[in-house]
């Protein structure tokens, strides 16, 4: 669950429902680093990057996007500094502005005791969640990024680059600008003609 990106996923769900009162149920894109090879990892550290997996929720008046995916990070930024077992948590509020936490996962007791909590809850009839919260679909074709792609040189026309390099059968690119929607689309698509991908979002 970890390294699908579906533990950050459910965890993004729930943060959505508390920031916002709108619990994304459709429509969420994931895409998590299990293609995510040794070679990539060298290429990467080469550009002076860092890859690391990222959930991202943000509400614009009532559109709602939410999604995870690996995200390359340059040596200036805080992600970078997360390693092992701690998690990094960026929020943006109206009132208190950017604030970023950071810390050691709970591991499995703290985690187990939480669980025993909320079933203790939900089978008390208590509500979960608040009374104005409402299920939703997010909407991830307002998000444009620019994307870290390697995929087989066959499929090379599935993007329009900024920049390129070959490999024996690999392509690696840096793509124009793309929506966060039609770039899991994308991906999905070439995985089901057989072909092998990794992408990750520049983080700018």
């Amino acid at each position: 669950a970890d390294v699908s990106g579906l533990d950050t996923l459910r965890k993004l769900m729930l943060a959505c429902a508390v920031a916002f009162d709108m619990l994304p149920t459709e429509g969420l894109d994931r895409e998590g680093i299990e293609s995510f090879s040794a070679a990539d990892a060298a290429h990467i550290r080469s550009l002076g990057l860092t890859c690391r997996l990222i959930a991202r929720g943000e509400r614009k008046e009532e559109c709602l996007s939410a999604f995870v995916e690996p995200v390359l990070f340059p040596a200036s930024a805080p992600e970078r500094s997360v390693l092992e077992n701690y998690n990094m948590a960026g929020y943006v509020g109206s009132r208190a502005g950017s604030i970023v936490l950071m810390g050691q996962g709970a591991g499995r007791y703290p985690t187990a005791s939480a669980v025993m909590r909320d079933l203790c809850s939900v089978s008390s009839g208590a509500e979960m969640l608040r009374a104005g919260c409402r299920r939703t679909a997010a909407d991830n074709s307002v998000c444009l990024e620019r994307y870290y792609v390697r995929l087989p040189k066959p499929f090379a026309d599935c993007f329009k680059a900024e920049r390129r390099w070959e490999e024996d059968a690999a392509l690696r690119m840096i793509t124009e600008p793309i929506s966060v929607r039609e770039m899991h689309a994308r991906a999905k698509e070439i995985r089901e003609k057989g072909g092998e991908i990794f992408f990750a979002a520049l983080g700018e």
